[in-house]
């Protein structure tokens, strides 16, 4: 099972306490609500990447541009998020450089022993999700 049409973002940064990352995502979950035009509210994800913990939005890019999504995530000192397109293939997009996205793979369901292995991984409603290279290309 892979998740399509889909936009991880967060708005936590390690170097703030928790509380402080605690208001910056729900301004965020805000934003994407008001953005999207109250269509769809963000679901609030777990990440870690690299042994580091936050929270993330999760929305879908029905009334999302990548253009706004590149704002919030530049308005958050964010320097990427995950775009995950209607083929379940998840491109790393930077906000410096948002035309030329990095494919890394599709985001899967996995087990979570799995999940812990890899460097980062999403948990979505008890569910973990990773990206995994695609072999065949």
């Amino acid at each position: 099972m892979t998740l399509h049409n889909k936009i991880i973002i967060s708005a936590f940064k390690s170097n703030l306490d928790l509380a402080t990352n605690l208001e910056r995502h729900t301004a965020l979950l805000s934003v994407l609500h008001y953005i999207n035009q109250g269509q769809a509210i963000a679901t609030t994800a777990q990440g870690r990447y690299k042994g580091t913990q936050e929270l993330s939005a999760v929305v879908s890019t029905k009334n999302l541009s990548c253009k706004n999504v590149t704002d919030l995530a530049y308005v958050y000192d964010q320097k990427s998020f995950l775009y995950v397109g209607a083929d379940g293939k998840a491109d790393l997009i930077y906000t410096v450089d948002p035309y030329n996205p990095i494919r890394l793979g599709t985001l899967e369901l996995t087990d979570e022993k799995t999940a812990r292995l890899q460097d980062g991984c999403t948990k979505i409603d008890g569910k973990f999700y990773c990206t995994f290279r695609d072999v065949t290309n």
